[in-house]
């Protein structure tokens, strides 16, 4: 967590401080490696995906109804689309997988309330399982999330603890869910001081994993990606303590009648006398094979996590250089189908986020019996293809040709009329201003005047 937010400069220092003893007072400059290489990892929602609701008939309910207009204010107030975008970012992370919680909040002035949607790192959340299947998310009886203080006054660490009444028999009933809020000097919050009985059906705590963890479903450690970075950051540390030590040439006088450091600067005359010389001092650290060796390492991490060698770079470029490199990954853009395969269904599950939305919805808005029988849905958008005039240009005339599209389409693909119906029109008209061919005089060719037979 202290790394994705940027604050892993303690942990370069350390570093740095093991490998180089004796100069363990050079400058810590680091990047966000941690947050850039979970953005580019991720793809399932670089284009926002499409949610919607289906009827107890499986039909998409259309965003008129009152009821997708409930459904589309609830994602907007819980920023799914935001929130789901960042849990598959910190999910690709270790420990390999995210908690999130919905609830229904209700500030001051504000008779309805309404849903919001938090994010929770995996060490802020402690998780009990039934002794049958102590690794198994879905027998659950006890799940605490860390809390803020209530209070500057607070003391101890606070937690809300969401719990039910576990069974002897796994699968026989279990108890209702309660929660409290409590920390760990036993104190409780006011009203909250008794578990309080969750009125809706589904605990409003889902958990979102793209990996398989060894031995547990919470954790999947990966302290390779960890040591990683702190060894690029290390590397970074290096180059600009090499270059400030060349970062300025001295000139050096020497000879019979003075020897020294001589500074210069614009428009500074220096004059070497007969017999003396002037030289200038200058450091070779090599560091053009230092940042080889640093991209080498960054081509090898890429290549680990199922990437292109060149997915990381960091080289100045053209805007969309990133976004093209990406679009032709092909072992990026074959895990991205996989992640969006998985996040489809962590989305749809009756225990993932949308259903949790949802009853959250039905549980507290005043309409939310709305949304009685109504079934979540979620299908992600694949990013659009970066290519210049000239790509597309042969793009679509390869499809006319193929006849994969009409000219019609290809016009309105290539952003020459708005709509596909305009752009038939427009053609339309072109080819009916188009001269009838005159007979015995071959059609015009473009660029060419055709020859008139003699006598006509």
């Amino acid at each position: 967590q202290l790394r994705y937010r940027g604050k892993g400069a303690s942990a370069v220092a350390s570093a740095l401080a093991k490998e180089f003893p004796e100069t363990r007072g050079m400058p810590i400059t680091s990047i966000n490696w941690l947050r850039l290489l979970a953005r580019l990892d991720a793809g399932v929602y670089v284009v926002p995906s499409d949610r919607w609701i289906d009827d107890k008939s499986g039909d998409r309910i259309k965003d008129d109804d009152d009821r997708a207009k409930l459904w589309a204010w609830a994602l907007r107030k819980s920023r799914t689309h935001v929130q789901m975008a960042e849990a598959e970012r910190r999910a690709l992370l270790p420990p390999g997988c995210l908690f999130g919680q919905t609830v229904w909040v209700k500030p001051p002035g504000d008779p309805i309330g309404y849903p919001r949607t938090d994010l929770y790192w995996p060490h802020d959340v402690e998780v009990l399982c039934h002794k049958d299947a102590p690794t198994t998310w879905a027998y659950r009886y006890m799940v605490a999330l860390r809390q803020a203080p209530p209070d500057t006054m607070a003391k101890g660490t606070w937690w809300r603890v969401w719990s039910r009444e576990p069974p002897d028999d796994i699968d026989a009933p279990w108890g209702d869910w309660h929660s409290v809020l409590v920390s760990t000097d036993g104190d409780q919050m006011g009203s909250q001081a008794e578990p309080v009985r969750y009125e809706g059906k589904t605990l409003p705590v889902f958990i979102v994993q793209l990996t398989d963890a060894e031995g547990s479903v919470f954790t999947d450690e990966d302290s390779d990606l960890i040591d990683v970075v702190d060894d690029l950051n290390k590397r970074r540390s290096n180059e600009s303590f090499v270059i400030g030590l060349q970062g300025h040439d001295q000139m050096w006088m020497s000879g019979t009648t003075e020897q020294g450091a001589k500074k210069g600067g614009p428009d500074t005359i220096m004059t070497v006398p007969p017999g003396e010389r002037m030289e200038v001092l200058s450091f070779s650290p090599a560091l053009s094979e230092m940042r080889e060796s640093r991209k080498q390492a960054m081509r090898e991490l890429a290549i680990s996590r199922t990437n292109s060698p060149d997915a990381y770079a960091t080289e100045p470029g053209p805007p969309l250089s990133a976004a093209s490199k990406r679009i032709s990954n092909i072992a990026h853009d074959t895990r991205i189908a996989e992640q969006a395969t998985l996040m489809q269904a962590i989305e749809e599950d009756d225990e993932g986020p949308l259903a949790i939305l949802l009853d959250v919805v039905r549980t507290y808005h005043p309409d939310g019996a709305k949304l009685a029988g109504v079934t979540p849905r979620m299908a992600p958008r694949k990013p659009p293809v970066v290519e210049d005039l000239a790509q597309r240009q042969q793009r679509l005339g390869d499809a006319v040709d193929r006849g994969w599209i009409d000219d019609a389409r290809a016009a309105f693909e290539a952003e020459f009329y708005s709509t596909p119906e305009l752009a038939a029109v427009r053609i339309g008209e072109i080819d009916a201003a188009k001269p009838e061919p005159v007979p015995g005089v071959p059609a015009p060719v473009d660029g060419e005047v055709p020859a008139v037979p003699e006598g006509e």
